[in-house]
């Protein structure tokens, strides 16, 4: 096969040529066969005519190949370039102007590093170092690389350079021949592709290519980082593996929904890790055609922090909802124990009226005292109510719960059921609280009688304990009241746990709900009472339970070493009682009213009564000089019982004065009310009560 000869080489020959040509020429024009000194032996053709038509042929062939050759680089649309070994374009073909507006004559003989980027001429370099000693004795493939060029107006180009050596008739390299290509929009387009492989792999969400199989063809580094696999091991894997919640029966109809032109699929369902974790998520999928072939593209978002928030907002939600039924709860009970209240007071006062109306004789006397017995019960139910409600105080003191609860353990033991047995856990450290001893009773009474309820007729073990607890531990409870939370570092506690049956989850905060109970109709009371009392100390009360396993109830109280007092009755002037026997009576409720006038007169009293304060000043201002006594209630509307004493007292400050309440007496005379009353009178009363009122206001 003939050796293919190199550019340099053609121009060599054709060199050459022009040479013999132009030799040729001057033997036609001396009509000479030779010229006079042309030495035939060293031509390559003895016979002239014969050598003359192979040399015309040879320059016609090489004068085509050129011609051929310049026009396929003049034409070309990447461009042709020659460099000579020191890196200067030697020739250019004209498309360097589309590609970099520079003309040929503009790069011929300017040095290739006056159009790349520093970086993309040290690239040059080493290549070309590199090259050098490789392709030492024969050329090898041309090599490719990408460079950076910049073009006439200062705009870097991404091209593709495939060159190789060019080589003289020696077979040294004498040069660099070179095809140069644009790709910058391959570039761009790459580095788009490029950007969004890293975006798919480093989103935070998991993206899975999904065959109709339900196989796994493709995922993302978050799929690999959230579910704890490799790639390699996702890939042999399929949707059953990590969401076991799908179901097998229905893939064909998600399948059938995503086929929809346009149409997406959400759903929530649970992701299952490597190492088991369950993870909530959201997944979107919809339908890729690529090539002819369908793919369920499905996109799962972790969604844990979301179920945590709504999660947290739905205990909001019903914290609110508890503490609007609480507070509905509290202004139900309140109004019903104040009205219940001044009815009883007429039941309880009717009935005494009775009572001292009959002989003792009367077969009826033994049926009306049990009536008023009862009545009076009802009023215990009706300060129950009342303590729930916070609205009676008591005078508290110092007290160590811990020696406390060690004294009344007998007393506790008779509360429980037989089998039950009650243990003292309770710590040699004193615990000093404010609190009442008396309320402090009930706490214990409410709490153990409960403990053994729950137990029921099965044995059964309760414990007593008391203890110190962080605020930290106390909020890992529920918590009641629901919007309470630890105002101090560290409370002293009352647990009593109980090996009873447990409270179900959507029970718990309805315990302290007045008459709640899952025992029989007619209880209820006691838990609301403990939450009324602790409340009232500025405590807590905190409640752990499981279904079947027992419940401990703990009651948190501030730590204390004062003894605190409530504020007494700031005693009243004394006064001589005056000749006259007439009572002021203020009371907006008709029947209570008439129950206190029929009571008054048959002590000895004449009463002129009142519906409201406003009337009662009138009155007052008209027979002041026959009045002896003031008797109103607190709660009135318009102006009440503290303000109607006020406006008395401005008129005669030494005036007896009656106040008379549902509510407590430590409660009722709690605040910053200037005038105080002689006496005090707690709905209902009886007859003695009213006596004893009188008697002390009259006295001073």
């Amino acid at each position: 096969m003939t050796k293919k000869l190199t550019y340099e080489e053609l121009e060599q020959r054709n060199k050459e040529l022009e040479l013999i040509n132009s030799e040729y020429k001057k033997i036609m024009l001396n009509n000479s066969c030779v010229p006079k000194d042309y030495n035939v032996s060293s031509c390559p053709y003895r016979d002239t005519n014969t050598y003359i038509t192979e040399q015309i042929r040879t320059e016609e062939a090489l004068r085509e190949s050129e011609r051929k050759y310049r026009l396929i680089a003049d034409n070309a649309g990447d461009v042709i370039f020659t460099l000579d070994l020191n890196l200067n374009y030697t020739y250019v073909s004209p498309s360097v102007y589309k590609l970099r507006g520079l003309t040929q004559e503009e790069l011929i003989n300017r040095n290739i590093k006056e159009t790349l980027t520093p970086k993309s001429m040290e690239m040059v370099l080493t290549l070309i170092s590199e090259q050098l000693e490789i392709q030492k004795e024969s050329n090898h493939d041309p090599v490719v690389i990408e460079l950076e060029m910049i073009s006439k107006d200062g705009k870097v180009l991404w091209t593709e350079v495939k060159a190789s050596f060019l080589r003289n008739r020696d077979g040294n390299i004498s040069g660099i021949l070179g095809v140069t290509r644009n790709i910058t929009e391959r570039k761009r387009t790459e580095e788009k592709l490029r950007l969004t492989q890293y975006s798919i792999n480093n989103i935070a969400d998991s993206i899975f290519w999904i065959d109709r199989y339900a196989n796994f063809l493709f995922v993302n580094s978050a799929a690999c980082k959230n579910l704890g696999y490799s790639q390699e091991e996702l890939l042999k894997m399929n949707i059953f593996d990590v969401d076991p919640v799908f179901d097998k029966e229905k893939l064909e109809d998600h399948w059938e929904k995503i086929s929809k032109p346009g149409e997406f699929v959400v759903i929530e369902t649970t992701h299952l890790t490597k190492d088991g974790r369950k993870i909530p998520v959201e997944v979107t999928s919809n339908l890729l055609e690529y090539e002819g072939k369908q793919y369920n593209i499905a996109v799962a978002r972790d969604i844990t922090i979301r179920k945590q928030s709504e999660a947290k907002q739905k205990e909001l939600e019903a914290t609110n909802r508890r503490l609007q039924k609480a507070e509905s709860l509290s202004q139900m009970a309140g109004g019903i124990a104040h009205l219940f209240n001044n009815y009883l007071y007429v039941v309880t006062g009717n009935l005494e009226l009775a009572l001292e109306e009959l002989s003792k004789e009367s077969l009826i006397r033994e049926n009306l005292f049990e009536a008023l017995k009862a009545a009076r019960r009802c009023a215990d139910v009706s300060g129950s109510m009342l303590t729930y409600l916070g609205q009676i105080i008591v005078q508290r003191e110092s007290i160590d719960i811990t020696e406390f609860c060690r004294t009344n353990l007998p007393q506790l033991q008779l509360l429980v059921n037989k089998g039950i047995t009650i243990d003292g856990n309770l710590t040699d450290n004193q615990f000093i609280v404010s609190a009442n001893a008396g309320q402090m009773q009930q706490i214990l009474n409410n709490l153990i009688i409960n403990a053994s309820e729950s137990i029921g007729k099965n044995k059964g073990r309760i414990v007593l304990a008391t203890k110190i607890m962080s605020a930290y531990d106390i909020l890992q409870f529920n918590i009641l009241p629901v919007d309470c939370k630890p105002s101090e570092d560290i409370y002293a506690c009352i647990e009593v746990t109980d090996t009873g049956c447990g409270i179900p989850e959507k029970n718990i905060y309805k315990l302290f709900d007045p008459f709640f109970t899952t025992k029989f109709t007619g209880r209820g009371l006691g838990l609301a009472v403990v939450l009324g009392i602790v409340k009232t100390w500025g405590g807590m009360i905190g409640v752990r339970s499981e279904e079947g396993y027992g419940s401990s109830f703990m009651v948190f109280l501030p730590l204390s070493v004062k003894n605190t007092v409530q504020q007494s009755i700031e005693p009243a002037q004394k006064q001589q009682r005056n000749s006259c026997f007439t009572v002021l009576l203020v009371e907006d409720h008709e029947m209570v009213r008439n129950m206190t006038k029929t009571m008054l007169k048959r002590i000895g009293f004449e009463v002129i009564t009142t519906v409201n304060g406003f009337e009662a000043i009138d009155m007052f201002k008209q027979h002041k000089d026959s009045i002896c006594c003031l008797i109103t209630d607190l709660s009135m509307p318009e102006l009440d019982g503290w303000a109607t004493l006020a406006e008395i007292k401005k008129i005669n400050p030494d005036i007896p004065a009656i106040l008379a309440s549902g509510y407590d007496e430590a409660f009722a005379m709690s605040g910053d009310n200037k005038e105080k009353p002689h006496a005090f009178l707690h709905k209902p009363y009886s007859m003695t009560d009213l006596k004893r009122a009188l008697e002390q206001a009259l006295k001073g």
